[in-house]
């Protein structure tokens, strides 16, 4: 189970698919990036791919429009750091990213659909949207390729495998599983302990033969 498509990339520019991943599967992303025929890349056919949230993608598309913009860097950057998160896009769990590339395959797995929020009517429900970009010009980042100089062709295969989870109160119970073990054991070996100490060591009399030596064979009959 799966799909594929094709998308063109232009000389600094990017393109990207939307896709809505959902919990209980394993999705593979088998990316292949060629020279356009017509319009080669002058820097090779090596590009950036990226896949990301919803969220991400808008701050990408503004950081994309504002890149003319050289000043807006610097200013991101005298920004505190738990507040530059809300101007600077991120790959997907702050690794997706395969930055100068001209092939790649990798996976995900989704754990949990929607947000807190999902359960209020103000806010959408239902599972959430993730883009896959191929990256074609100098973005924010300083480890991207940079533009390629030309056209590129994209082939994009990704397959859909349904997996096998636990359900999530088994994790609870394993994860309390070991302090407790940590606090009974002691406990039984104790008990075990004070129950042999306290049992019946009460040792069986013998009867030892009482053996006479020579000297006391004369003396009786002496």
């Amino acid at each position: 189970m799966g799909f594929s498509t094709e998308m063109e990339i232009e000389n600094d520019s990017a393109n990207a698919i939307s896709m809505e991943l959902v919990p209980g599967y394993w999705y593979t992303f088998c990316i292949t990036l060629v020279a356009d025929s017509a319009s080669p890349p002058s820097m090779g056919a090596i590009g950036d791919v990226y896949l990301m949230t919803e969220s991400n993608w808008n701050r990408y598309t503004g950081s994309y429009a504002d890149r003319e913009w050289e000043d807006l860097e610097e200013v991101v950057n005298t920004m505190p750091v738990e507040w530059r998160d809300m101007f600077v896009w991120l790959p997907f769990r702050d690794v997706h990213a395969y930055e100068s590339v001209s092939s790649e395959v990798f996976s995900v797995a989704i754990d949990s659909s929607g947000s807190m929020w999902s359960s209020v009517d103000w806010f959408e429900s239902g599972d959430a949207k993730y883009y896959l970009v191929v990256d074609g010009w100098d973005n924010s980042r300083n480890t991207d390729r940079g533009a390629a100089g030309g056209t590129m062709q994209v082939e994009i295969l990704v397959d859909v495998e349904e997996r096998t989870t636990l359900p999530s109160f088994i994790a609870y119970i394993l994860i309390a599983a070991l302090p407790l073990a940590c606090i009974i054991a002691p406990l039984i070996i104790h008990s075990r302990y004070m129950s042999a100490g306290l049992g019946d060591n009460e040792e069986e009399l013998r009867h030892v033969p009482y053996l006479e030596d020579e000297s006391d064979e004369r003396d009786g009959t002496g």
